[in-house]
């Protein structure tokens, strides 16, 4: 059996000398400062966050009349501001398909086939509008998406509108459909609501569409990630460049909601990174 010779090992022996050990501790404490503060000054980089930074302020925006009941609304935000977000330089992408509408009455199915090129088409058949369902507001009915031969949804969100609901005259029905397709983009861009929320509360599911294909995008608030982003109303949503070499473009929402006692509503503008539309900007309107 193996045995440990101590009086081989000076640093083990029972007569290491005091000097032996101070000159281990010269040497040895400079090395462990240097690594503690290197260490120290990358773990401020790493963890370090941009809510340590306080946000502008625009115009005559005042700050301190926020409620707090709307902290949950205004946490986070970059930019504080009076007016509706429209940043200079910013050029407004036309959208290709947007919320299309068809004339409906009872018995109507709505189809439609959208060239998105490359060959590659959008599919859209909607639900036999139902005739009582029609007198009686609101009424949405369900649509499925298809890209090619690949199901997007089975539950697109439509709504029905009518001039005359007793009568069933001047109805259309609204498609919650969205598509952004550019020279300058490399990929299209889909956006579409679900019947998972129905009323005034709409949320955005985003896609981006190359050749036979098609990539979900989360929406990344950086502190959690979701399947879609909600909104009100409508799908508060545009696409823009964000000048005119337009190499560079966001995605802009809006969402407002009734409960708010201090803001009138909240912009957040995003950018496509990594398979993901990544928070850029939070913009708190007062």
């Amino acid at each position: 059996m193996y045995h440990l010779d101590m009086s081989s090992n000076p640093f083990l022996s029972k007569d290491v000398s005091v000097k032996r050990i101070m000159k281990g501790i010269a040497i040895s404490l400079p090395c462990m400062i240097m690594i503690f503060a290197i260490g120290s000054y990358y773990a401020d980089i790493l963890f370090s966050t941009k809510s340590t930074s306080k946000p502008l302020v625009l115009g005559a925006a005042d700050t301190s009349l926020l409620d707090p009941e709307d902290k949950t609304y205004y946490e986070g935000a970059d930019i504080f501001t009076n007016d509706k977000w429209n940043p200079n330089g910013y050029i407004e992408i036309e959208k290709t398909v947007d919320t299309p509408q068809y004339d409906i009455q009872a018995g109507s199915i709505v189809k439609d086939k959208f060239d998105i090129g490359d060959s590659d088409y959008l599919y859209l058949e909607c639900s036999e509008i139902d005739k009582d369902s029609l007198s009686i507001p609101p009424y949405w009915p369900s649509c499925s998406l298809k890209l090619n031969n690949s199901t997007l949804t089975e539950n697109l969100r439509s709504d029905v509108i009518c001039e005359d609901y007793d009568n069933n005259t001047g109805c259309k029905q609204e498609i919650q459909l969205i598509i952004y397709e550019n020279e300058n983009l490399r990929n299209k861009y889909l956006f579409f609501s679900t019947l998972d929320y129905v009323g005034s509360s709409y949320n955005i599911i985003a896609y981006e569409l190359t050749k036979d294909n098609s990539s979900r995008l989360y929406f990344d608030f950086k502190t959690f990630i979701s399947e879609d982003k909600l909104t009100r109303g409508n799908m508060d949503l545009y696409m823009a460049f964000t000048d005119d070499s337009k190499s560079d473009f966001k995605l802009i929402t809006y969402f407002y909601d009734p409960s708010m006692q201090s803001i009138s509503g909240v912009y957040n503008e995003w950018k496509v990174i990594n398979g993901r539309w990544l928070l850029d900007k939070k913009i708190v309107v007062l």
